[in-house]
């Protein structure tokens, strides 16, 4: 529980410091004021905590609510998560205790149907744009950064 409490504490911080950052209007700050409630309500235990739902929640603010939990985040992980599950029992990996570990490892580094033909690859573009940090950006294009891809 504490691991959550500090990765959620993290993010909280993130999105205070994209705020800082990046806040340009009253409009902007009221997406930055929502994600920073949700984060807030799920460390006092109001609502239940979820690094998915808190990732989205920073990255939502950052791009001014033009991102949908359910199709931008939730729909790509389910559909990835049932591929590999399928992957694994296709392959009788689940004897072994790292089967989860081998299966998202070959998942994001060979090009399997599931995962459209394209592997997980670092992007190199040296852009100043935060957007490439983007977990939500990695799901659509599977390239993405330090901050990203882990």
């Amino acid at each position: 529980m504490t691991f959550f409490r500090n990765i959620i504490t993290c993010i909280i911080y993130l999105s205070i410091s994209c705020q800082v950052a990046f806040a340009q209007n009253n409009v902007g700050n009221e997406y930055y004021e929502k994600a920073y409630t949700e984060m807030a309500d799920m460390l006092d235990g109001k609502i239940p905590m979820s690094i998915r739902r808190a990732v989205f929640m920073a990255e939502w603010a950052y791009l001014d609510g033009n991102l949908e939990y359910e199709k931008d985040f939730c729909e790509p992980i389910l559909k990835d998560v049932a591929y590999m599950k399928r992957w694994m029992a296709a392959n009788n990996l689940s004897q072994y205790k790292t089967a989860k570990q081998m299966t998202l490892c070959n998942f994001f580094l060979y090009p399997w149907s599931g995962n459209n033909h394209t592997p997980f690859r670092y992007d190199f573009d040296e852009k100043e744009s935060w957007d490439h940090q983007l977990v939500s950006r990695v799901l659509k294009t599977h390239k993405g950064q330090c901050h990203s891809l882990p």
